[in-house]
C-alpha cells in the first residue's frame, strides 16, 4: 500500500509548470489575521496530519480525518471555514488518489471546493485573502488540475501566484515556505524552477516552524532535499529529528527505506506514483 505525506499533488506541480509562468501581480498587504480559535484549529489539524501516519491502513486514516471536528464549537468566519474545509479535503485526497475508483469523486469534490473558494474570492475581491486561504486554495487547484490538461492550461498560472501572495503576507510561515519550495523544486527552469531556491525555502521552513507538526514536515522535506544534494549526514539527522516528533510514523519508516535503497523520497514518490505521467485530456 502506498502512502504519501506530500500535501497537494506533486505531479500536478510538475505538469502545470511546463505550461505556465506564474507571477506575483502586485504588492500585497496582510489581510486581517485569523482568529486565535481558527489558528488553533489549523494547528490541531496539522498535528492530526502527522499522527495519522502511525495508523495501520488508509481506512483507519480516513476515519480519523473524517472524525475531525472542523468547528470544535467555535464560531468561524466564512474564510476560516473555507481554509479548514480545504485542509480536510486535501488530506483525504492524499489517501484516496491512488485508487482509480475514487478518481471521479475526487475530481468532482475538488472542483466543487475550488468553485466555493472562487465564489468567496469574487465576493470579497476588495480584500486580500488570508495566507492560509491563499496556500490551501493553491493546493486545491494543484490537485484539481492533475486530472486534465485543459484545466492545467486554464488554471495553472494561479498556483505559484497564490503561494507568493501567502509568502508576501508572512515570510515566516513554515507551511507556505514548504509548498513554495516544492513549486521551485518541481518546476522546470524554463518556467522559473530552481533547485537552489527550493533548498533555500526548505531551510527557511525548518527555521520558521512553530509547532512539532510543522517541524516534523519541514524536517522531512529538507532532509530529502539534502539527501539528493549529497549531504547524507545532515539528511539523516533531520530525519531522526522528525521521527522524534512521531516515533511510530510509517512515513518516516518508508522514507528511511527509500534512502537505504539510494532514493530520496521525492524520487521514490515519482517512481511509485499511480499517475501515468500526464493528465488525461
Amino acid at each position: 500500500m502506498k502512502r504519501f505525506f506530500l500535501h497537494g499533488a506533486l505531479k500536478a506541480f510538475f505538469f502545470c509548470c511546463f505550461l505556465s509562468a506564474a507571477f506575483l501581480k502586485s504588492p500585497l498587504f496582510a489581510s486581517e489575521k485569523l482568529s486565535k480559535a481558527a489558528q488553533n484549529k489549523i494547528d490541531e489539524f496539522m498535528t492530526l496530519r502527522m499522527t495519522v501516519s502511525t495508523l495501520p491502513n488508509n481506512d483507519a486514516i480516513l476515519s480519523a480525518i473524517d472524525s475531525f471536528d472542523i468547528s470544535g464549537g467555535a464560531s468561524f468566519s466564512e474564510e476560516e471555514e473555507l481554509i479548514l474545509e480545504n485542509f480536510v479535503l486535501l488530506e483525504r485526497y492524499n489517501y484516496l488518489k491512488d485508487d482509480s475508483k475514487n478518481k471521479e469523486f475526487l475530481r468532482t469534490s475538488l472542483k466543487a471546493q475550488k468553485e466555493k473558494c472562487d465564489a468567496w474570492l469574487k465576493a470579497n475581491k476588495k480584500e486580500v485573502p488570508n495566507k492560509w486561504l491563499c496556500v490551501t486554495y493553491a493546493d486545491t487547484i494543484s490537485c484539481y488540475i492533475s486530472f486534465s490538461v485543459s484545466d492545467v492550461i486554464k488554471y495553472g498560472l494561479s498556483i505559484k501566484d497564490y503561494y507568493l501572495k501567502a509568502y508576501a503576507q508572512d515570510e515566516n510561515a513554515s507551511y507556505v515556505l514548504t509548498n513554495l519550495a516544492q513549486w521551485y523544486y518541481w518546476a522546470p527552469k524554463l518556467n522559473g524552477g530552481s533547485r537552489k531556491k527550493a533548498g533555500e525555502y526548505f531551510e527557511k521552513a525548518v527555521k520558521a516552524a512553530r509547532t512539532d507538526a510543522e517541524r516534523y514536515f519541514a524536517d522531512i522535506f529538507l532532509s530529502q532535499y539534502l539527501f539528493e544534494t549529497g549531504d547524507k549526514e545532515r539528511s539523516a539527522t533531520l530525519l531522526r529529528e522528525a521521527k522524534s516528533y512521531c516515533p511510530e510514523s510509517h512515513y518516516v519508516a518508508l522514507i528511511e527505506g527509500a534512502n537505504k535503497d539510494g532514493l530520496s523520497f521525492f524520487a521514490w514518490s515519482k517512481k511509485h506514483s499511480s499517475m501515468d505521467g500526464k493528465p488525461e485530456d
